[in-house]
This record gives C-alpha cells, sequence and structure tokens, in this order.
C-alpha cells in the first residue's frame, strides 16, 4: 500500500539576504559611520586579503578588527558600536510594508496559506 502524498504545504518562506537587499550594505554604512572612506578601505584593507585567498567576509571582518585596534580607546569598534550601529540601520523604501503587503496578498488568492520570512546574512550582530 503507498501512501498518499500531501498535494501542498500551508506555508511558503520566503528568503532574503540582508545586505544590498533589505538594506544598504552594511559593512560600507558601518565604515562610513566611523568616517572611513569605504571605497579605499576595500582597496588597501580588504582586497590584498582577498587577493591572498581569504574568503571575503572573513577577510571584511579581520579588517574591521585591525582597524578597531589603531584606533584610540574612545573610537574603537566594539559589539556595542555595531548593535547601536544596526539598530539605526535604515531599510529601502517600501521594505517594512512589504511583509504586510506579501501576507496580505498571499492571503487574498490562498486563504489557507502562511507566509513566513527568514533572512541570511552573515552579519556583524544578531538581527532582531
Amino acid at each position: 500500500m503507498t501512501k498518499a502524498t500531501k498535494p501542498y504545504s500551508n506555508r511558503i518562506a520566503l528568503v532574503f539576504d540582508f545586505d544590498d537587499t533589505l538594506v544598504l550594505d552594511t559593512v560600507d554604512s558601518l565604515l562610513e559611520s566611523c568616517r572611513i572612506d569605504s571605497q579605499a578601505f576595500r582597496a588597501e584593507q580588504i582586497q590584498p586579503l582577498t587577493d591572498n585567498a581569504w574568503e571575503p567576509i572573513l577577510a571584511r571582518f579581520y579588517s574591521l578588527i585591525q582597524e578597531s585596534k589603531r584606533r584610540d580607546r574612545s573610537d574603537k569598534i566594539t559589539k556595542d558600536y555595531s548593535a547601536k550601529f544596526g539598530q539605526e540601520l535604515a531599510p529601502f523604501d517600501g521594505v517594512p510594508e512589504m511583509f504586510d503587503r506579501l501576507r496580505q496578498s498571499v492571503k487574498e488568492i490562498l486563504p489557507d496559506i502562511e507566509v513566513e520570512f527568514y533572512l541570511i546574512t552573515s552579519g556583524m550582530v544578531k538581527i532582531d
């Protein structure tokens, strides 16, 4: 006897990347908040590492750590600074409303379907 398969799930998952999808690039934005030219930083600090076979995300974080070590105590890039910076990030226009609009659009067509949203990112701090 074969088991019948379920014709559909009552859930749709939509997955988003964070940087350059929902907000501007967070590394560039963080650098600019620290008064660092992001293009120069990428060219002078990150690119030499990636040219030496570093994984790009690890190269970015390592470079940020090195930059923080070069700064005086009051100007360090700390976990608290990063968290405060993250709380002040503004999403692209329309992003906050997009989630409710998508849920409502699905509900109008398929009332029994639930929509879930997920972020996949290699970000610097926890996203709530």
